[in-house]
């Protein structure tokens, strides 16, 4: 792929969205992607990381504006145990943070229903799926663990992540409406 140069107009810089299924493969995909592609990987942990930092700044700047002493110093003292960011707030800056990134484009964004944040005109949303048996196969093999323990693992991921998905945009993580593969 030709990169832009100085002297050309900026181009549509495309992104793509996984929502995998855990056990399915979805992390060695993306990367192999990525390979082939030259993007780069933003998996979930990453963005949950910057949705804190920017939700944590955006405190810091009010309680300032505030001026009031207090609220700095409960900000702080909540930052140190491990601020909970609100329903509402967390998806707001959640929305932010990944339209930022795709902004940027030539990215792969794991997670956190960045499918249903992102509108596919200028990307592709792929989910990521197995049957749970061979999930449950790849979890005991990958991690070294009874396959009992990796069933548990698999059921909870899966039942977390569709809460997740739920929850917040109000949709089932498996529609396959919601993806384009």
């Amino acid at each position: 792929a030709k990169k832009d140069s100085p002297d050309e107009s900026p181009r549509l810089r495309p992104w793509i969205t996984i929502s995998r299924a855990l056990g399915a493969g979805g992390g060695r995909i993306a990367q192999e992607l990525a390979v082939r592609l030259e993007y780069q990987v933003i998996d979930r942990e990453i963005v949950e990381v910057l949705v804190r930092e920017q939700h944590s700044q955006r405190a810091l700047i009010e309680s300032l504006d505030e001026r009031d002493r207090s609220a700095l110093e409960i900000w702080v003292e909540s930052l140190l145990r491990g601020r909970i960011l609100y329903k509402g707030d967390y998806l707001r800056t959640l929305i932010r943070v990944l339209n930022s990134i795709a902004l940027h484009g030539r990215v792969i964004i794991m997670g956190r229903g960045a499918n249903f944040i992102l509108q596919p005109d200028h990307g592709l949303h792929v989910r990521i799926t197995a049957p749970f048996s061979k999930r449950v196969t790849a979890v005991s093999e990958r991690l070294s663990i009874p396959r009992e323990e990796a069933e548990r693992r698999v059921a909870q991921a899966d039942q977390e992540r569709a809460a997740f998905i739920h929850g917040y945009f109000h949709h089932s993580i498996d529609d396959p409406l919601s993806y384009d593969l």
